[in-house]
């Protein structure tokens, strides 16, 4: 039987639920102003139903070497900026709070948008993998040292095309991130996510990282 996801619902402890998040929001509002500003109509999209909620891979799955790609060899080389077709810049948003993903009711994981930028600011899928690390407080240490993660997730090259969600605007690959027997604490996070994809017979690293403080969790939970 065909399996069908939709989008994890945000989740608020009192039991309320949003299904539009303010992302959403704000596409919906920049979509209404710029179509007559260009004068023509969008065309109509496919329905496009959203891949699988990524389950997280064990801690030891994430090796030394990935830690020290990300912390010291994590930026695209200067050349490509020169670049068109190369992705060199990477927009990172997350939507705001838990998400609730499947029975029963209650918070499952978060919701991630990750938007590719070539040389000419336009959003292009990868050929390459995503890797998701979720840090308490921050990915370094006071000592410059990596900190222990509290969950990770990872997208394989084979699986990543799946994710990317065409859109009128902002195209890129979004992604529901399941916390799986780990339930993150009221508390502050950092979320860094490491992109490794190939162009012209080379492994390119990107890094982003992006704070923000879980507000639903249970303190010391």
């Amino acid at each position: 039987m065909e399996m069908k996801y939709q989008l994890g619902r945000l989740y608020y402890p009192s039991g309320h639920n949003m299904i539009v998040t303010r992302l959403t929001g704000l596409v919906l509002l920049l979509n209404l102003v710029l179509s007559p500003l260009t004068g023509c109509t969008n065309p109509v999209l496919p329905p496009v139903a959203p891949a699988p909620p990524v389950t997280p891979i064990a801690p030891a799955d994430w090796t030394p070497r990935d830690a020290q790609t990300f912390s010291h060899a994590c930026f695209a080389p200067a050349e490509l900026n020169s670049q068109t077709d190369a992705v060199t810049e990477v927009l990172f948003n997350y939507n705001d709070g838990p998400r609730d993903f499947r029975p029963p009711e209650g918070p499952d994981g978060y919701i991630l948008q990750i938007i590719p930028l070539n040389g000419e600011f336009k959003s292009t899928p990868l050929n390459g993998q995503m890797t998701f690390v979720l840090f308490a407080g921050s990915a370094l240490n006071e000592d410059g040292a990596i900190g222990t993660p509290v969950n990770i997730w990872r997208v394989e090259k084979q699986n990543l095309e799946q994710y990317w969600m065409p859109t009128h605007l902002l195209q890129g690959y979004l992604f529901q991130l399941d916390w799986g027997a780990v339930t993150p604490k009221r508390a502050n996070y950092e979320f860094v996510v490491h992109i490794a994809y190939e162009h012209d017979n080379q492994v390119v690293n990107i890094c982003r990282t992006l704070s923000f403080y879980e507000k639903w969790g249970t303190p010391g939970q």
